[in-house]
Order: structure tokens, then C-alpha cells, then sequence
């Protein structure tokens, strides 16, 4: 078959018996020509694309042979040179199919061993925003010949994702931007995942003193629990711009833990030559979850703001003239250091000091060291998935 490319091109990979053929079924327009082949044998030896539409996109879906040990790089090969005939630079995403429920995975599936072939297949994409358009998906098959998908123990599909975040070091690509999910073998949860791959997740930075929350923030909104150290001081925890890949649901973020803002001149400085490096280079930020100082006396927050350059600073990262300040969102986190856990000031007199911040579409929310206070932060900077449309 040979297809036109303007449309995105996704690659599903996975071993034989993974479902990469079933998940592609239902999505493809033309379903009827699929052939598939319930079992572990790896029946499909050629790369094949099929058209599917997700919302208003046409989209490309190239399903591959199975990723059987010792023979990965024929595989990629193959891939590589489908591309080659079809005059494709780079494709747009990749689903990574891992059969949880099949019995140890080979140690060909470990981060290590494919990053380098995933890496061949994603051609010319910026490496920086490779792994932001890679799933990680975990597919419930349980009967032993791989022929259907019936009743699951959550805690063994627990442990088994774990060993493959930690063991197989699956957690440095989500680190990266790469997302993990389930795949139920239901049309809307594959529609979901390919609509995920699709985005382009926003960088928001996540700025403030030292102490503020910032780190016990994204902390929340990690799996990986051991991904970022937290300390319950004043110390300076973050050194450096570190971003790290998260999700709600179907939506997803690329968070950027920073230094704290204690020597203001410093941290800006630093921030911009994390963008001037990053490839592609970044002009601007999607967004800014800016946490207030929490140990700052009460009525000087309106000093802290001007002494540290904060309301400048803000507006040279945002791109100001064509958003406003749409991607801003100020927070208020609890105070830890009473009896009695309180924010530090009123909504009225924060409000005050952001002055026409507000007006121009900033935001104001309060934190309260929970995974479900941290979720609605993110939420009010993510846009939602392509929704599904019912035939």
C-alpha cells in the first residue's frame, strides 16, 4: 500500500502476541482487511499502514512485525527502509505494546536495549521531543495463548509495571516525556492513547522561592516516587532545570522543576540556557505555575515580587502579546511551620499585589500538599485530549 503522508504517522511496536494488530483494528478505517492472528507466533512479517481518523485528523498507523528476541534490528530495518520507499523523514509517534500478563518479559524489551531502535525510527524528530510522542502501553492479555482478554489481578499488574518502570528502566524515558498507559481492548481506550501520542504536551515551569512546594508538587503527580528529592526546610532542594514527563487521566504536561528563586538574577539566568539548549531550542513557555512564599511576613509579598523581579521575569518567558498571561497560574501553598497548617494571606491581598496580572488572564489557586490539589492545578494549564467522536 502505498499512502500519502501528510497525515501524522504513528508505528505500533510490541512482541508477537501483544495485541499491535488488535489495537490497530479499532481504529483503521478499512477494519475488514485486517487479518488477525490470535497467538505468540509472529504471523505478520511485513510493515503494513492503514488509515484511521482521530477527530478531524487522518492519521497513519503502521503495524510491524513482532519484536521477537535476537531479531529487533530486522525488525527496525524494516521499518526504516518502509520509510525510505515512502519518502518519510521522520514519523510522529510510537505505541510500544508490553504484554504484562505473558510471563517475564525478555530482557531484549529493557529501555537499554530499544531506546537506540526506537530512536532509528523515529528519524529526524528533535531529540528533545522524541520520547513526549511515545506510549508505553500495557496490554491486560491473559489467556496463556494469547487468544483474549478476560479477568486481571490489579496487584499482579501493579507489580509487573512496576518491574518494568524499574527493572527494564522503562521510568528514564517517562522522565523524558513518554507516558504510560493501560490498553483495555476497547476501541475508545486505543482511540485515546494514539490521541495522547498526537499531542504536543505543554512545558510549564514550575518556579518559587526555596520551601515553597515546588518539588513536593511534581512529587505528587509522579509514579515514580523516587524520581525527586524532598526536603521540609528552607534548603535549597533543586539545582538545576529538570523536566519530567506527567499525566492526569488523558491529559499531559512536561513539568520543569527549577532552583529556587533565591537569587532571582541567577535562576532566570538559568532557565534560559536550559531553553537555549533544549532541541528544538524553546522561544517561549506554554505555561507557569509560580508557587508564592509561604514564609514571606504578611503584607510584603508585594516587596518580594519587586525585589526579585518576578512580575519581568514571568512576562519574558510567556509569550505575552499573542496569550497574555492565559498560561499563569499563582499558588498559595499551606504553612507548615504552626500548630495549625494556614496559607499565609488572604485571596483579597494576593489579588492586590498581582494587580492587572489577573485581569490579563493569570490565575490564582491555593495548594494544599495533596496528589488531588496538585492534579487541579495542572489541570487549569492542560488542554484535554482529541475527544472521541460516536458514530
Amino acid at each position: 500500500m502505498a499512502a500519502t503522508h501528510h497525515a501524522p504517522i504513528i508505528v505500533v511496536l510490541g512482541l508477537p502476541g501483544s495485541g499491535k494488530t488488535t489495537f490497530i483494528q479499532h481504529l483503521a478505517s478499512d477494519r475488514a482487511r485486517i487479518q488477525i492472528h490470535h497467538g505468540l507466533e509472529n504471523r505478520n512479517s511485513e510493515v503494513q499502514a492503514y488509515k484511521a481518523e482521530i477527530g478531524d485528523i487522518e492519521v497513519t498507523l503502521v503495524d510491524t512485525p513482532g519484536l521477537e528476541p535476537g531479531n529487533e534490528d530486522t525488525v527496525v530495518q524494516k521499518v526504516v527502509d518502509w520509510k525510505a520507499k515512502e519518502r518519510i523523514k521522520s514519523v510522529d509517534g510510537i505505541v510500544l505494546l508490553f504484554p504484562m500478563l505473558q510471563g517475564r518479559l525478555p530482557d531484549s524489551m529493557r529501555s537499554g536495549h530499544l531506546q537506540p531502535k526506537l530512536e532509528r525510527i523515529f528519524g529526524q524528530k528533535s531529540p528533545d521531543d522524541r520520547y513526549r510522542h511515545l506510549a508505553l502501553v500495557a496490554t491486560r492479555w491473559t489467556d496463556d495463548d494469547g487468544s483474549g482478554i478476560g479477568d486481571f489481578d490489579y496487584e499482579v499488574v501493579k507489580e509487573r509495571e512496576d518491574e518494568l518502570r524499574v527493572v527494564y528502566g522503562w521510568k528514564f524515558c517517562e522522565r523524558k516525556g513518554a507516558f504510560f498507559r493501560h490498553h483495555d481492548n476497547t476501541e475508545e481506550c486505543a482511540y485515546n492513547i494514539v490521541s495522547m501520542v498526537l499531542q504536543n504536551p505543554p512545558i510549564i515551569l514550575v518556579l518559587g522561592p526555596s520551601g515553597a512546594g515546588r518539588s513536593s508538587f511534581i512529587k505528587h503527580l509522579l509514579d515514580d516516587v523516587e524520581v525527586i528529592s524532598v526536603e521540609d526546610s528552607l534548603t535549597p532542594v533543586t539545582t538545576y532545570a529538570q523536566p519530567y514527563g506527567v499525566s492526569i487521566a488523558e491529559k499531559r504536561a512536561v513539568l520543569v522543576d527549577t532552583p529556587g528563586i533565591d537569587d532571582p538574577r541567577k535562576t532566570f539566568e538559568h532557565i534560559e540556557d536550559w531553553m537555549k539548549k533544549r532541541k528544538p531550542r524553546l522561544e517561549t513557555i506554554d505555561g507557569i505555575i509560580f508557587f508564592l512564599p509561604a514564609d514571606t511576613s504578611q503584607g510584603d509579598l508585594g516587596n518580594y515580587m519587586h525585589r526579585n523581579l518576578v512580575k519581568p521575569a514571568l512576562g519574558n518567558f510567556l509569550d505575552v502579546p499573542r496569550n497574555g498571561y492565559a498560561g499563569l497560574v499563582f499558588v498559595t501553598s499551606l504553612r507548615s511551620d504552626e500548630l495549625v497548617p494556614r496559607y499565609p494571606w488572604s485571596e483579597e491581598e494576593v489579588r492586590d499585589t498581582l494587580g492587572t496580572l489577573e485581569h490579563f488572564g493569570a490565575r490564582l489557586m491555593r495548594y494544599d500538599n495533596t496528589l488531588e490539589s496538585a492534579q487541579g492545578v495542572l489541570e487549569e494549564l492542560v488542554p484535554g485530549p482529541v475527544p472521541i467522536i460516536a458514530e
